[in-house]
């Protein structure tokens, strides 16, 4: 089941001035009301595509994000280790947002997914990008443990309004 807008996690916890991120995975279940503070929320951007992640990660910094790039998986999970050391072994919150291309050599975007949710459970927020949102594939990839998925091309504003919305 993909996210809505009302199960609502509080990344302001483990880190100040952060976005309210959306996820299935809330221990808030579906109680909350929607705030969002746009400022600095910790992201990583996945993506093979050197000129998507750049595209993405400047959009996103305008709108007040914090911004960490990946260009495959395997550097993903990486980021993601190394962003749960810094949150001291991670809280019961989200400790950020992960952006992920799903087709990228080393390491795809479903095993990362998959590499991620079995290390760090729900820590991370992550949110697919592929060519194709609603076929097969994407099945495959939401089933990996995505909390949401977005159609590419997607831009900074798209990946806002998801997080600001949940869907």
């Amino acid at each position: 089941m993909l996210a809505t807008a009302e199960d609502l996690v509080d990344l302001a916890a483990p880190i100040r001035d952060e976005t309210t991120i959306v996820s299935e995975h809330s221990p808030m279940g579906s109680t909350g009301a929607q705030s969002v503070s746009t400022a600095k929320a910790f992201t990583i951007i996945v993506d093979d595509d050197k000129t998507n992640r750049k595209l993405l990660s400047r959009g996103l910094q305008r709108l007040g994000y914090s911004m960490h790039q990946a260009a495959d998986g395997q550097e993903a999970v990486d980021a993601c280790r190394q962003r749960f050391v810094e949150a001291a072994g991670g809280a019961t919150c989200k400790l950020g947002l992960v952006v992920m291309d799903k087709s990228m050599p080393v390491m795809d975007g479903i095993e990362a997914t998959r590499a991620i949710r079995a290390e760090f459970g729900d820590a991370f927020v992550i949110v697919g990008l592929t060519g194709d949102a609603l076929g097969p594939e994407a099945d495959e990839f939401t089933a990996a443990g995505l909390d949401g998925i977005l159609s590419k091309p997607a831009s900074a504003k798209d990946v806002h309004r998801w997080v600001v919305g949940g869907n």
